[in-house]
């Protein structure tokens, strides 16, 4: 019946979060690091999302080069209790 139809659009609508109270890896600015943060990482990249300044510094969770598909990969690694090296569900100094 299509009521319950999840498409691209309704799956994620980040908050523009300030930066100075945001986390690394917080990609939508909800409060904390999900899946979801690495779904809007994928709708970054391929131009569903136009990121602001605050959400490509909690995006960009190794700082090179900017939004990758690392970045998601780091947090999917994070998520999963694997450790990364990064400060990733860190408060951003």
């Amino acid at each position: 019946d299509g009521k319950n139809e999840v498409t691209a659009a309704s799956l994620v609508i980040p908050k523009l979060t300030p930066v100075d109270k945001g986390i690394l890896g917080d990609v939508d600015g909800d409060g904390e690091v999900t899946i979801i943060d690495v779904t809007c990482i994928q709708r970054i990249l391929v131009g569903l999302i136009e990121p602001d300044d605050a959400m490509t510094t909690r995006a960009d969770v190794d700082k090179k080069d900017g939004i990758d598909i690392t970045d998601a990969t780091f947090i999917q690694r994070w998520l999963l209790g694997i450790e990364t090296g990064l400060s990733i569900g860190e408060k951003i100094k």
